[in-house]
């Protein structure tokens, strides 16, 4: 898609990586921007973790519009994306939430993603170290 959009007056003039970038960039901020804006309202408890599924869509003039939050959203593996993709980010989401529980030590399997959690955490708290931040898992 973003090759297709290089390619034509609408893209003015951006790569593809620039126009994946801008548009992974946008979907960050609105993610943030929704989470803070139920701060206040969502009760945490000690080893819990729920998963959110954020729909978006691109308007005509290519910005990026949040369509919807889903809060139980579909495990279908409906086609071979799906099927590739699914069991990647199950295992992600398991790395993420169960593995600083039950601390498996092992470096593959440390997150690399910075998390919109940590906007629930309290002042008090530190952030974990870059050290202890994943880079990803490698060339799977």
């Amino acid at each position: 898609m973003f090759q297709y959009i290089s390619s034509i007056p609408q893209g003015k003039g951006k790569s593809k990586k620039e126009l994946e970038a801008d548009f992974n960039q946008v979907k960050v901020d609105l993610i943030i921007d929704s989470i803070k804006a139920v701060k206040g309202k969502i009760h945490q408890q000690k080893y819990t973790f729920e998963l959110l599924g954020y729909d978006f869509i691109l308007d005509d003039d290519l910005g990026t519009v949040m369509i919807e939050v889903n809060t139980n959203p579909c495990f279908e593996e409906s086609n071979r994306l799906l099927k590739c993709l699914l069991p990647r980010m199950l295992d992600d989401l398991f790395c993420l939430t169960m593995d600083p529980l039950f601390n498996s030590g092992d470096p593959k399997r440390k997150s690399v993603f910075k998390l919109p959690g940590d906007l629930f955490r309290e002042k008090t708290q530190e952030a974990g170290s870059e050290d202890e931040k994943h880079k990803g898992y490698p060339d799977d």
